[in-house]
C-alpha cells in the first residue's frame, strides 16, 4: 500500500500532476469524468486545473446527504517568475516567488527541477516536468559565514532564494526553455505556470523502514489517503472527495476551498438525483465533511513546541484536531463518525486521539493562521540619512534570536510571545562607511493588541544601547506592560 503512496508523491511534482495522476485512475475504475458546468451522474469526477472533485452512490443525494472528505493539493514552494532570467557575473539565475510558507532553508542545496502547466494558442494544456536537476540554490560556503552556527541561518527572500541554472548565454526566454526541453513549438506557446521541485523521490527510512520521507507530504498524503478509499469502495454510501488548490495561500481562488467549486457540483449532484433546490438544501444538512490534513507529531528535540497531554505520537494512529476558536471544524458532535468509522475499520487513534493547539504556538488550520502574539515595529532615527539599518532582537539574557539584516523603519515583527522580555539594538549605515557616529533614538511601538505604547527611547550610536521591552498580556484586555 505504501508504495502506492510513493508512486503518486514521485509522479506528482506539482497540483496539476496532481489531479492528472488520479484522473486516470478514475478513469481505469470505471468513473465517468464531466465538464465544470455541465450536468453529472452519480458517479465520475471533475477537475479543474489544480483541484479535482470525485464522487459515488449519490443517486439519493436528497434522503442520505453524502460523506466527504477534502484536502489540498498545493504545497509550500517556490514558482517561477514570468520574466525569471537575471544575470550575475557569469552566471544565468531564476526569479522565484515564493508561495506559501516553505521553511526556505530546506530548498538550499538541492538538485531542482521544473514542472508545470503549458498552454498552447487554443487553450490546451500540456503538464510538463525536467527529469533531471536543472538548478539549485547553493548556500553561502561557511569560509564566508563564520558565525553562522551562532546567530541561525539568514535568509532574505528576495536575494537568497535566486537559483543558479546555467552560464550559457544563448537561452534567452523561458519559452526558448520550455521549446527545447520539452519539445514544443516555441511560437505556440500562449502561457505556462511552472515551479520548482526536489527531484528526490520519496523514500523509506528507519530500521525497520518505519518513516517516511518525501516533498510535499503536506498535503498529497491526505489525497492519496482520500482518493484510495473512494476508488476502493465497494459499499453503497454516497461519498465525495473534494481535492482543493491553493489552500497553502488562503484557498480564497475558484478552486480553493473557499471558491463556489464543491458547491456548484454538490447542487449539480442533486438534480441529477432528482431533488430540486429544497432537496439539495436538505440533502447538506444530513451531510457530513472531514478536513484531512496533516498533524505535527511530537518532535523528539523539540518537546516543547507541544501541549504534552494532547501530542500527536508518530505511527501510532490517526489524530483529530480541534480548537476552542474554531480554527478547526471539529465539534464533539462531528467527532462521532470518525470514531464509529475507526472503529469499523480497526484504525487506531494517536495517544492522545484529540489535538489541541497550544497558546501561544502558531498554528494552521484548513483556511489559515491563528497565533497569540505580539508585533512590534521598531523606529529608525528620526534625524540623519541612512542607506540600511539592522535590527537584531535579543532574549533577556542577550542570546541573539533572529535578526533581520535590511530593516525598514517602522515595519511590524510579529511572532514575539506574551509574558517574555525581550532585548533590540538598531544599527543604521550613513551613505558613508561605517555606522553612524551621532547618538540617535530607538523606539518599539506595538502593532498588535488593545493599546498600543511607545517604549522611552534607547541610545543608538556606534554601539547601540539596548532598548528591554515585555510583551505581557491581560487576558480579559490585552494590555501591553511595559
Amino acid at each position: 500500500m505504501i508504495s502506492d503512496l510513493c508512486k503518486q508523491l514521485d509522479s506528482s511534482p506539482t497540483a496539476n500532476h496532481l489531479v492528472e495522476h488520479w484522473s486516470r485512475i478514475l478513469t481505469d475504475r470505471g468513473f465517468n469524468e464531466f465538464a465544470h458546468g455541465a450536468p453529472v451522474g452519480a458517479r465520475g469526477f471533475v477537475r479543474v486545473g489544480g483541484a479535482l472533485i470525485a464522487w459515488s452512490n449519490t443517486d439519493d443525494f436528497e434522503r442520505r446527504g453524502i460523506r466527504i472528505v477534502g484536502a489540498h493539493t498545493d504545497s509550500p514552494g517556490l514558482h517561477i517568475k514570468h520574466n525569471p532570467f537575471t544575470e550575475i557575473y557569469n552566471m544565468q539565475q531564476i526569479g522565484v516567488e515564493i508561495y506559501g510558507g516553505p521553511l526556505l532553508n530546506s530548498w538550499l542545496d538541492r538538485d531542482l527541477g521544473i514542472a508545470g502547466v503549458v498552454y498552447d494558442r487554443a487553450g490546451r494544456s500540456t503538464l510538463v516536468r525536467t527529469e533531471r536537476a536543472v538548478a539549485r540554490i547553493p548556500q553561502l560556503a561557511i569560509h564566508l559565514d563564520r558565525d553562522v552556527n551562532e546567530r541561525g541561518l539568514q535568509l532574505d527572500k528576495q536575494q537568497h532564494i535566486h537559483p543558479i541554472w546555467t552560464t550559457d548565454k544563448s537561452i534567452k526566454s523561458f519559452d526558448s526553455f520550455l521549446a527545447s526541453e520539452f519539445s514544443i513549438d516555441k511560437n505556440n506557446v500562449a502561457a505556462w505556470s511552472c515551479q520548482l521541485f526536489d527531484i528526490q523521490k520519496a523514500e523509506l527510512f528507519g530500521y525497520r523502514n518505519e518513516f517516511l520521507a518525501s516533498a510535499r507530504l503536506d498535503n498529497q498524503v491526505s489525497c492519496w489517503a482520500a482518493m484510495k478509499a473512494l476508488v476502493d469502495n465497494e459499499g453503497s454510501e454516497p461519498s465525495l472527495v473534494a481535492l482543493f488548490d491553493h489552500e497553502e495561500v488562503g484557498s480564497e481562488s475558484t478552486t480553493g476551498a473557499a471558491g463556489p467549486l464543491l458547491e456548484t457540483i454538490l447542487e449539480r449532484i442533486a438534480l441529477a438525483s432528482g431533488s430540486d433546490r429544497a432537496g439539495f438544501l436538505a440533502g447538506l444538512a444530513n451531510s457530513h465533511c472531514i478536513s484531512a490534513d496533516n498533524a505535527h507529531a511530537i518532535h523528539p528535540n523539540y518537546p516543547d513546541r507541544h501541549d504534552q497531554s494532547h501530542a500527536p505520537l508518530i505511527n501510532n494512529g490517526i489524530a483529530i484536531k480541534t480548537n476552542s476558536n474554531q480554527r478547526y471544524a471539529t465539534s464533539a458532535k462531528s467527532s462521532i463518525p470518525v470514531y464509529a468509522a475507526a472503529d469499523s475499520a480497526k484504525v487506531t487513534f494517536s495517544t492522545p486521539a484529540i489535538v489541541t493547539l497550544q497558546t501561544p504556538t502558531l498554528t494552521a488550520s484548513a483556511v489559515g493562521l491563528t497565533a497569540n502574539s505580539a508585533s512590534f515595529a521598531f523606529t529608525a532615527p528620526a534625524t540623519g540619512t541612512y542607506s540600511s539599518c539592522r535590527l537584531k532582537i535579543y532574549s533577556s539574557d542577550m542570546t541573539l534570536l533572529f535578526q533581520v539584516p535590511s530593516y525598514v523603519s517602522g515595519a511590524a515583527i510579529p511572532g514575539l510571545l506574551p509574558n517574555t522580555t525581550y532585548k533590540a539594538t538598531l544599527k543604521c549605515f550613513g551613505n558613508g562607511s561605517g555606522y553612524l557616529d551621532s547618538p540617535e533614538s530607538l523606539a518599539a511601538t506595538l502593532v498588535t493588541g488593545a493599546v498600543t505604547q511607545l517604549l522611552p527611547p534607547a541610545i543608538a550610536s556606534i554601539t547601540p544601547a539596548v532598548t528591554t521591552f515585555t510583551v505581557n498580556y491581560l487576558p480579559e484586555i490585552g494590555t501591553l506592560f511595559v
